[in-house]
């Protein structure tokens, strides 16, 4: 089955804050209530997300380096 992996690392350790995988089916949930904690100056819409785990392709569909919080943020298809 699909999932969606979120990984945030502290840029100035290195060091993985959050490394959590949720499960394709309650990504649309997960999304939904965590829309308020997106980064504003992302690039990336929930229907880009949620149209990358429709496809076949897992990999990296996001990144960002929030450079004022001093982290990068990534998202994966898995």
């Amino acid at each position: 089955p699909r999932s969606l992996r979120v990984i945030v690392t502290d840029l100035g350790s290195r060091r993985q804050k959050i490394n959590v995988t949720i499960p394709a089916s309650l990504v649309v949930v997960g999304l939904k209530l965590g829309a308020r904690f997106f980064p504003r100056n992302a690039n990336v819409s929930s229907d880009d997300i949620l149209r990358a785990i429709d496809r076949d392709t897992p990999g990296r569909i996001f990144e960002l380096q929030d450079l004022e919080e001093g982290e990068r943020i990534e998202i994966f298809v898995e």
